[in-house]
């Protein structure tokens, strides 16, 4: 079980790395995007209308909207890298934790993990098309779908690692139910974007970091079974 966690917790350390190289290539800014959004890449993640649009990039003739549909696209392109190694991690944290329970539950949330990457690169590929097309914006209609089908099922998996880790002591029951809560961050942005977008993000990433943590903590378990 050992080595599967230093698996796992190599998954997170990729997961964290490619994270830091991955956002700041997304622009730094919007043309008009609600402060909720807390940055373009997720006001434009959750656009729905024409308006939208213009909201993150500009209209047309404003002289930063190349710059930030350019560098949109190179974030976009970039997180094609990061999809497998988040989903990766999610998928064998969960996988350690059914081949260290028998309980198969934990087999349908790493599932989960690994469905968030197909939805993200289908959200990918949508987002691609819409700003290789801004005056038609291709699909837009539909966007909302595969961005939903990713969070949700990022923030379930996550969740339930969160659970399976408050199972193992004071301190990680602790921190294992602010893992959980990263869900309510997903359900917060999923009623209110505009006002609580970025929160999904945040608690996601908090709910990574902690399971980071344990699966480094279960890697370094030399002399006692990883449970």
């Amino acid at each position: 079980m050992r080595k599967l966690w230093i698996i796992t917790a190599i998954f997170g350390a990729l997961t964290a790395a490619l994270a830091a190289i991955i956002f700041p290539q997304f622009p730094t800014d919007g043309y008009a995007i609600s402060d909720g959004y807390g940055g373009a890449v997720y006001a434009f993640e959750m656009a729905r209308t024409p308006a939208d649009l213009i909201a993150v990039f500009g209209p047309e003739g404003d002289p930063a909207r190349p710059a930030r549909i350019a560098a949109m696209d190179k974030g976009n392109i970039w997180d094609y890298g990061f999809m497998p190694a988040y989903a990766g991690f999610m998928a064998l944290f969960l996988w350690a934790a059914f081949k260290t329970t028998g309980r198969k539950i934990w087999v349908i949330f790493a599932a989960l993990g690994l469905l968030s990457a197909v939805a993200d690169g289908i959200e990918n590929a949508v987002l691609l098309g819409i700003t290789s097309d801004m005056a038609n914006a291709p699909f837009l209609s539909v966007l909302a779908v595969p961005v939903w089908i990713k969070f949700f099922s990022i923030a379930l998996a996550v969740a339930a690692a969160g659970l399976y880790i408050a199972r193992h002591g004071a301190v990680w029951k602790v921190v294992g139910w602010l893992c959980a809560l990263s869900m309510m961050g997903v359900l917060l942005a999923f009623y209110d974007a505009s006002r609580f977008g970025a929160l999904s993000g945040t608690m996601i990433g908090f709910g990574w970091i902690v399971m980071l943590g344990f699966a480094l903590r279960q890697s370094l378990a030399r002399d006692r079974a990883a449970a």
